[in-house]
């Protein structure tokens, strides 16, 4: 199918790549990178991202030490587009790792992650085939997982994260 054919059908398909800052799912306000995939059809489309987290650190309060966390996932994202807002569902899952340092015994762990929410994305075209887009998401963290030293707790993922990123896409059809 050409591309004539393909806009003119109503269906669409796009990918590229971002920065997003969250909160929520480390200590700090976590940066991090997200690649995306996304097929639409007239007011609707569905979009599997990636997205890393890079390490974040700090210090741990009740006791000597410090600890990091680093988080990996993929996102489902069904979508309803009113151009050129968006506004969309989110299934998340992936690996949250924690290790402690600065102790006598340091540990790491990974652990299983997941939680579900919601977007709100503007999509704002550049030049064809190049647009950015901006999203904003809230998410409920179903994984509570807690980061202890020394059997003490210094760090607990929150109930809710929170995140804002931006991305360059880049039209296929």
């Amino acid at each position: 199918m050409r591309r004539s054919e393909a806009q003119g059908s109503g269906f669409d398909g796009s990918g590229g790549l971002g920065t997003v800052l969250a909160v929520g799912t480390s200590p700090n306000v976590a940066a991090g990178f997200a690649g995306v995939f996304r097929v639409g059809w007239k007011a609707t489309s569905l979009a599997i991202e990636g997205r890393y987290h890079l390490p974040d650190s700090r210090s741990a309060e009740v006791v000597r030490g410090t600890i990091e966390t680093t988080l990996l996932v993929v996102s489902l994202e069904p979508c309803i587009r009113f151009s050129p807002f968006s506004l969309c569902g989110l299934v998340t899952i992936g690996s949250l790792r924690g290790a402690g340092a600065g102790v006598a015994q340091p540990d790491e762990e990974s652990r299983f992650y997941w939680g579900a929410g919601g977007r709100a994305a503007i999509e704002v075209p550049v030049v064809v085939p190049l647009s950015l887009r901006g999203h904003v998401d809230l998410t409920g963290n179903a994984t509570r997982i807690r980061l202890a030293i020394d059997e003490h707790e210094v760090w607990r993922v929150s109930a809710l994260s929170a995140a804002a990123g931006i991305a360059i896409l880049i039209r296929f059809w």
